[in-house]
């Protein structure tokens, strides 16, 4: 009781000096318009405006019952892309069987440098253009991500400036589009109803098919194990498994294979509907996870476990969606690139979320739900360190005025990526401080005295892949 309590805090996580800030109202694309002009005035200030839950708001109100048509969301990506050039990048990698960009949009801070050249994560939707909680799911990790760099979120601004965050909103514009365009015609369509195009707008000159039902699966156009069966794609123009007529035969995925050359993703979301389901490779032949190496599905399982995700089941095709799936993109990835590549089918475990068009009341539960996952995917990529293993004990040595305190820590890098700077951090909360106080670490042969609760030290120290580090506090 006599000596003054001194609370010492261990963390992994660097904390950041204000840098930007954001304002964001309802209106989602009012709310990038004021980001802008609250960017430029809060930064001036010095001041903090952002608040995310004013953005989640406009989520479930867009211009197309409740989603959000081709063109609104494209506008969405370019506002962001042009009013914050700091970390917003474009650029097309190829163009549609109807000539639309296949666009992509990337968030990252070029300017902040590291020592080993930072992941790279993608992030695509609408394979399938009927499944448009992938569009919505997309928009919202763009728009969780644009807000907490701006609003100095730490989480949000680590993610943006330790790794480089690509995504690909319309992998399939034609079919997205052609939903939008029927949607909006009173003439053909008085009730405004969304039809169930899942294809794109290729048609096969061998067979005539309904206007709903022409086109390629371009999640079955992918060159790896393309064509394997007639089970897990088909060679009927009108089916709408139908796998075209050799691998990359469809310009979209031409350009996707030219988006993973150029950048060898390390970690990669394709965002499907419906679920809640995590799916993984390999899905080509439906058996068990019979093909894949085994250190791909030790790191599935291992990031399963971390996501915690109640309610939604994990595995390939056949544990997930109970049918093979062969030419398919997250296959692709990781044969091709050693890619950790995911396909969800989003939902949440509510009964209102599983379909292609979830009514209002279950759009946000979806992409709150699956936020989390998407956010811990981007941690994955790179170094992830965890402190564990914590053991503290006391103990007093007799007629000295002095505690001693023992603390001894494990900071383990369960990350696909080396850590070549820990930002372990020592930082002392107290409620007193005593005149001096002596820290010393061990294994790292450092001793640092303490003055004030000012105090902070930060060791730079290289955590290999898998590896931890030792240290012990005395």
């Amino acid at each position: 009781e006599n000596f003054p309590l001194v609370r010492l805090r261990l963390t992994t996580h660097p904390f950041w000096n204000p840098k930007y800030t954001a304002l964001l109202e309802l209106d989602l694309f009012q709310a990038i318009m004021e980001m802008a002009d609250a960017y430029a005035k809060d930064k001036e200030e010095g001041v903090n405006s952002g608040h995310w839950d004013s953005i989640v708001d406009a989520f479930d109100d867009g211009d197309m019952k409740n989603f959000w048509t081709y063109d609104a969301a494209r506008a969405f990506y370019f506002s962001s892309m042009i009013l914050f050039p700091e970390v917003a990048y474009y650029e097309i990698i190829g163009h549609s069987y109807e000539e639309r960009p296949i666009d992509v949009f990337s968030l990252r801070d070029d300017s902040f440098t590291m020592r080993a050249p930072k992941p790279n994560i993608l992030f695509t939707s609408l394979h399938h253009a009927r499944e448009v909680m992938s569009l919505q799911m997309n928009m919202f990790v763009f728009a969780k991500l644009v807000h907490g760099y701006l609003s100095n979120e730490a989480d949000s601004h680590f993610l943006v400036q330790t790794r480089n965050n690509f995504f690909v909103p319309f992998v399939n514009p034609d079919g997205y589009s052609a939903i939008s365009d029927y949607f909006l015609d009173e003439e053909k369509n008085p009730k405004h109803s969304l039809t169930r195009i899942r294809k794109n707008r290729h048609a096969s000159p061998a067979k005539d098919c309904d206007w709903t039902k022409l086109g390629v699966d371009i999640n079955r156009n992918y060159g790896f194990k393309w064509g394997f069966d007639d089970e897990g794609s088909s060679t009927d123009p009108c089916d709408e498994a139908y796998r075209g007529t050799e691998p990359f035969s469809e310009p979209e995925t031409r350009a996707m294979r030219s988006l993973a050359n150029k950048y060898n993703f390390k970690w990669a979301f394709n965002y499907h509907a419906f679920g809640p389901l995590y799916v993984y490779p390999y899905g080509y032949d439906g058996a068990y996870n019979d093909h894949l190496p085994f250190e791909f599905l030790e790191i599935f399982k291992e990031f399963e476990k971390e996501c915690d995700l109640k309610d939604a089941k994990w595995g390939n095709a056949r544990q997930t969606v109970n049918y093979p799936a062969n030419g398919e993109a997250a296959d692709w990835l990781l044969n091709e690139y050693g890619t950790f590549a995911f396909s969800p089918e989003l939902a949440s475990p509510s009964a209102y979320s599983k379909q292609f068009f979830p009514r209002h009341d279950a759009i946000l539960p979806v992409l709150e739900y699956n936020l989390p996952a998407a956010i811990r995917g981007i941690w994955k990529s790179g170094p992830q360190l965890l402190i564990n293993e914590i053991d503290n004990s006391r103990y007093f040595e007799r007629g000295d005025l002095f505690e001693y305190v023992l603390l001894s820590f494990v900071v383990e890098n369960v990350g696909l990526q080396d850590s070549y700077s820990t930002g372990l951090k020592l930082d002392v909360i107290a409620n007193s401080i005593p005149p001096h106080v002596d820290v010393e670490i061990f294994q790292l042969h450092e001793t640092l005295s303490i003055a004030d609760a000012q105090y902070a030290h930060v060791w730079d120290k290289d955590i290999t892949q898998f590896d931890h580090l030792l240290g012990k506090m005395n």
